[in-house]
């Protein structure tokens, strides 16, 4: 996984809306903090993970966000204003959730690097 130069850091001009996964409830169904909208760089490439199988997988887009994630969490490239009303991040087909992460300290910057991928497709879409 490449590391994030200083420059491509302050390219973080894209806004995208983020629900941490907070727990499952009895039944298994996710449950996730409220709606915030935070800064990103998003990029829209295929990276391979290991899943939690244990099998090889292909995200679908690269976030290096301005702080730490969730996984199982959800982002949604844009603002609330465009949600259309909608709060469940499983309602809509262009919220992606956090597959894997990989966070990386920056001696040069003396800060964190946070890298996230994000699923491929829907996926646990009810």
């Amino acid at each position: 996984m490449g590391r994030l130069s200083h420059s491509q850091r302050q390219k973080r001009y894209q806004k995208a809306v983020y629900w941490a996964f907070v727990s499952e409830d009895g039944e298994g169904t996710p449950t996730f903090a409220s709606p915030v909208v935070i800064d990103v760089r998003w990029v829209d490439k295929q990276e391979a993970y290991w899943d939690a199988s244990g099998e090889e997988a292909r995200s679908g887009s690269v976030v290096y966000p301005d702080r730490a994630l969730t996984e199982k969490g959800y982002l949604f490239l844009g603002t609330i204003a465009d949600l259309g009303g909608e709060t469940n991040p499983r309602n809509l087909s262009a919220a992606r959730q956090i597959v894997f992460h990989q966070n990386t300290v920056d001696t040069h910057a003396a800060g964190t690097v946070w890298k996230y991928l994000l699923e491929g497709r829907a996926s646990g879409r009810s």
